[in-house]
């Protein structure tokens, strides 16, 4: 039911969101500030309910025991696509580092980065967002290190819990879980550890193309 309700409204979302950029674009150029807010607004808000609608059919898919698409993937350009089209209004500082292939699922993996740049938002609230790369020589795997300034008051263990969002009332409750979850069909795993200032660094291990 999941899978099917999503997949019809993915569509009409997609619609919506390309007409309003139509419509945001030359409202700009009429220089109407309402409008424009308006406008942006929509977007914003038609980027919301898509996002919710990929976590709700990738969910659908887990559980269902679906497979994903493993491939090699750009890891770098993959992040810069996903920080311009879901973090264009936050302060996100991306380490240079030499550009390694990984095995992922692309459509995954954007859900992945999706998914931490809206926690920062929703509820951390908090930049700069540091982004990190490591890929030892002598490891099979690359690590990934994402880390905002927001302040944790929950449990650390219940954070992977799906429906588990600790002292906030927005969000679905199923970003973290979706990752955990996805990192681990992908071969790789989440760790989430709190620094001294009690923000979370999240690491993202994937295996290394061959």
């Amino acid at each position: 039911f999941f899978a099917s309700m999503t997949h019809e409204l993915k569509t009409p979302l997609a619609s919506i969101r390309l007409q309003a950029e139509v419509l945001h674009e030359n409202i700009e150029d009429s220089q109407n500030q309402m409008l424009t807010k308006f406008s942006s607004r929509l977007i914003e808000d038609t980027n919301k309910m898509e996002t919710q609608m990929d976590k709700i059919l990738q969910l659908s898919r887990l559980e269902g025991g679906g497979d994903l698409h493993l491939q090699e993937v750009e890891l770098k350009a993959q992040i810069q696509q996903a920080t311009t089209r879901w973090a264009s209004h936050q302060e996100v500082h991306l380490d240079d580092f030499p550009e390694t292939p990984i095995m992922a699922d692309p459509f995954a993996l954007e859900l992945i980065l999706r998914n931490l740049y809206e926690n920062s938002k929703v509820h951390a609230n908090a930049t700069p967002i540091s982004i990190r790369v490591a890929a030892p020589k002598e490891s099979t795997q690359l690590i990934v290190t994402y880390q905002d300034q927001g302040v944790f008051t929950g449990e650390l263990k219940k954070l992977t819990n799906i429906f588990y969002r600790h002292n906030s009332h927005r969000g679905s409750g199923i970003g973290l879980y979706l990752i955990r979850r996805l990192m681990k069909k992908m071969g790789g795993k989440l760790e989430i550890t709190l620094s001294p200032d009690n923000s979370l660094c999240f690491s993202l291990f994937f295996p290394k193309a061959r």
